[in-house]
């Protein structure tokens, strides 16, 4: 059965008709709109009448807007396995079967979409949680406009574009940096107006000493599309490690 794969019980699962191994699909449905970047497929590797593998090796992910991807799976796993794709908000995911491997049907008895909900205004980035899904950059797409995205303290090596206005804020006293992952790209870009920046420091990779850092108060809400520090405004005096800011 279809609702076998979202049960999160690794005993059901949902399999092909027999001998359909090349085609079939299966389509999970949410109630609204989620940012994902990790999928864990888990395949059944045992047919109704036992002993038979049902595998799939080549899939094609599929979202609601029609885009997609198609990813290589071991065949003789029956263990959880990852699937990373770029930040996509989606209402569903299809799974498509475009190659088996040593069976009469393919067959997966759980499927793990690890992303948030685009709906909440307030989501949190634990440092270290990547392999859950859990980045600054799934978060800063998939909050809802004008929400807060909270980042526990480390170092998270990614590039961001804040396309929306948002706040992104280290929590009180942690430490927080983001570190671009190339030289050649701004670690982040602003796109969009009214975006804070809270108690983070960012960093450009290649080059010692680089960065600017975002303290209590300092906004740049008036920033033009463009690169990180074009403009910062704030309310008054602000003391840093790095000086005075009037």
């Amino acid at each position: 059965l279809p609702e076998n794969v979202v049960d999160a019980r690794a005993t059901t699962r949902w399999a092909s008709e027999h001998g359909d191994t090349v085609n079939a699909w299966v389509e999970v449905q949410l109630r609204r709109p989620v940012t994902l970047s990790v999928l864990m497929v888990t395949q059944s590797l045992e047919s109704g009448g036992g002993g038979v593998h049902e595998s799939a090796s080549i899939l094609w992910v599929q979202f609601s807007d029609g885009t997609g991807l198609e990813v290589e799976l071991d065949p003789e796993s029956s263990v959880p396995q990852a699937i990373h794709v770029a930040p996509t908000t989606t209402t569903s995911v299809r799974l498509q079967v475009r190659a088996s491997f040593g069976g009469r049907a393919a067959g997966f008895s759980l499927i793990q979409l690890l992303g948030y909900d685009s709906g909440n205004g307030s989501v949190v980035v634990r440092h270290g949680c990547a392999e859950q899904g859990e980045t600054i950059a799934l978060a800063v797409k998939g909050v809802s406009r004008g929400g807060t995205v909270w980042v526990e303290r480390g170092t998270f090596r990614e590039t961001l574009i804040l396309a929306q206005p948002l706040t992104l804020r280290a929590f009180a006293s942690s430490k927080v940096i983001i570190l671009g992952t190339s030289s050649e790209a701004p670690t982040v870009t602003c796109a969009s107006p009214a975006v804070r920046l809270i108690g983070i420091q960012v960093l450009s990779p290649g080059l010692p000493g680089s960065g600017t850092q975002a303290p209590e108060h300092f906004k740049h809400d008036r920033l033009a599309p463009g690169y990180l520090g074009a403009h910062w405004t704030h309310p008054s005096t602000v003391d840093t490690p790095w000086g005075a800011y009037d």
